[in-house]
């Protein structure tokens, strides 16, 4: 198969809800359409669960402006997850991303991107950027944190640093935890994931046992290392976890991603759920 999105000129940007998230969603749409740009044509692609006509039809209505924007919802209410998987604040609509390449066989290359993104910078850049690997992403700000900071346990109730969990849990090597990415901006490169069966391959590990980061732990683990990595400002995480002692060097990474964020994550901390002040909350 080709890739038909350089045939077509289309940049695909998939984003996954259910009921819940649909208002965050709209923001996030609403900043994509702010800054998409007029010479590109664009197909939102929107994987849903138990979402309802209504609130497609309004989120159709705000992009409807949009003559070079479209866009298209896939009902994956019946898509099995197993009830070990969803756990603290995940649903299930995070595990929908694993069966992207699936689901869209007409395409050969796709964004995804988490709908609690506030997007500053035209998408269509990280589609043109991506060169290389199965997939394109930022490594994961907090998880190089937790590398560093041996004495961060995961949560409460699991005493392993982060490189305990990732070493002996999730079986990576050293290289691979170094390259661990946040996979709430991606690039996929459906064409060779499909080549490799690497959807078979994280499916059977949802299916193995429960993971502390979900879907993206599962992503790190298939993908092994054979990532692209894009710079912190393409995925600007807007409050990490201040319980990890971050070094220096980390810290000036994040201060010189400050100054050109182009999507903001609001992973963590969120203003749609927190009582107290967050930075970057303006934004949203």
């Amino acid at each position: 198969m080709g890739d038909s999105t350089q045939k077509e000129g289309i940049v695909p940007v998939v984003s996954a809800i259910d009921w819940s998230y649909v208002p965050v969603y709209s923001v996030f749409l609403a900043s994509f359409l702010d800054h998409a740009s007029p010479d590109r044509r664009y197909e939102l692609i929107l994987l849903t669960d138990n979402v309802p006509q209504a609130a497609i039809t309004a989120l159709r209505v705000q992009a409807h402006r949009y003559a070079n924007v479209s866009l298209r919802t896939i009902d994956m209410s019946n898509y099995a997850v197993p009830d070990f998987s969803v756990h603290g604040k995940y649903t299930k609509a995070t595990f929908f991303r694993l069966m992207i390449p699936e689901l869209l066989p007409e395409y050969g290359r796709v964004i995804y991107l988490d709908s609690d993104i506030v997007v500053l910078s035209d998408v269509a850049e990280l589609f043109d950027a991506y060169s290389t690997g199965l997939a394109a992403a930022v490594l994961d700000f907090e998880m190089q944190g937790m590398l560093r900071d041996r004495t961060f346990c995961m949560s409460s109730s699991l005493t392993w640093t982060g490189r305990e969990y990732l070493e002996k849990y999730c079986g990576m090597t050293t290289d691979q935890m170094l390259r661990y990415f946040n996979a709430g901006v991606l690039v996929l490169n459906l064409k060779e994931i499909r080549k490799y069966k690497k959807t078979q391959d994280c499916l059977e590990l949802l299916n193995s046992k429960v993971f502390v980061h979900v879907d993206q732990d599962i992503l790190n683990i298939a993908f092994a290392g054979q990532v692209q990595i894009f710079p912190y400002g393409w995925n600007f995480v807007a409050n990490p976890n201040q319980e990890i002692v971050f070094t220096p060097d980390l810290l000036a990474e994040r201060e010189e991603a400050a100054s050109h964020i182009k999507l903001l994550h609001f992973a963590g901390l969120q203003p749609w759920r927190e009582a107290k002040d967050l930075s970057y909350e303006e934004f949203f």
